[in-house]
């Protein structure tokens, strides 16, 4: 199954990437900016702190397992995470990796509790990696970020989301941790 949806995640980023005319840059994606995200490479243990009901401001704190490898040599980054969400078992797969044509970083994945694929972009501020997008949701404009921390033994990353990109309400906490 996971391999499937990365042929249809590596599928989806040729044919976005497609429309624009070749790079000249000899080395590809695999360039500077598409190294730093090598940090993430990895067996980690994630402990998770996810909000199951706004309303109610419910939180659900779970380990999970992630592998992080790179699937193309310093430039496509893959990571599969493997555990546990309201008493079920929860995937999620996503893509990290550096488009040299917008010259941003991206992340593109989808996950087992509702199947939809986002893209991110964005790029590292003040030591944090900021990827972000946009999307109508109920006659709203709802912007959705992750943002990843860099830590002594590993990362950080939290789940955001805003109505004026102001306020930003998180909804999902990650540490991850080398195993």
């Amino acid at each position: 199954m996971s391999n499937r949806l990365t042929i249809i995640l590596l599928i989806l980023i040729s044919f976005s990437s497609s429309a624009f005319a070749q790079s000249d840059d000899p080395l590809g994606c695999a360039t500077e900016k598409s190294k730093t995200l090598a940090f993430m490479v990895g067996e980690w243990k994630v402990r998770s702190n996810f909000r199951t009901s706004r309303r109610d401001n419910k939180w659900e704190k779970t380990e999970a397992t992630s592998v992080i490898k790179q699937r193309f040599k310093e430039c496509v980054y893959e990571e599969l995470l493997t555990g546990e969400r309201n008493g079920r078992p929860h995937q999620l797969l996503g893509l990290y990796s550096y488009n040299n044509l917008s010259d941003k970083l991206q992340w593109v994945g989808g996950h087992s509790e509702h199947g939809v694929l986002t893209l991110y972009e964005g790029e590292f501020v003040d030591d944090e990696l900021i990827l972000e997008y946009s999307m109508m949701l109920r006659s709203r404009l709802i912007h959705f970020r992750i943002v990843i921390t860099k830590t002594r033994e590993g990362f950080d990353l939290r789940s955001e989301r805003s109505s004026d990109k102001k306020l930003w309400d998180a909804g999902w906490y990650r540490n991850y941790k080398k195993i």
